[in-house]
């Protein structure tokens, strides 16, 4: 399996992440617009704080998004893996890992892939195991095939 056809499927995913909470944005924004224009009041002032805490919300879900977006980005000018694993596909017993960022799972040549970040517990485990081993994690056991 092509590692830049999965770098390619997880930068879609996570671009149409960021084209919704963008979205969701300025529809937040139109209605706190339309919310403004309303005559004061308790329930109208209630409201509108509802509105500016979904903003805050949905504006860091942004941002996290789009930091993944950059992190795809830097996976596709990368040649091979990087000293701290990005980039690696560990072939498991339990499916496909890709390492690098956490796009969660994934279909490409119609086949999962679990896009993980190099800092999640099961990528730490995939990436110090030795081919050919096993190891534990929440009471579930992987054997790594082989890595590349």
């Amino acid at each position: 399996m092509d590692k830049i056809e999965i770098i390619t499927a997880i930068k879609k995913q996570v671009e149409d992440t960021v084209r919704m909470h963008e979205r969701n944005l300025e529809e937040i924004r139109a209605s706190i617009a339309n919310e403004s224009k309303r005559t004061a009041g308790d329930k109208h002032e209630t409201a509108l704080a509802m509105l500016q805490a979904e903003q805050e919300r949905t504006g860091r879900h942004l941002q996290q998004a789009r930091e993944q977006l950059s992190g795809v980005n830097h996976l596709l000018l990368q040649q091979g893996v990087a000293a701290d694993g990005k980039g690696c596909l560990v072939h498991t017993d339990k499916g496909l890992f890709f390492l690098g960022v956490a796009a969660g799972r994934i279909l490409v040549n119609q086949k999962h892939i679990f896009a993980v970040s190099v800092a999640a517990p099961v990528a730490k485990k995939l990436l110090v195991t030795p081919v050919g081993a096993s190891f534990t994690l929440n009471n579930q056991a992987y054997k790594i095939i082989f890595r590349e």
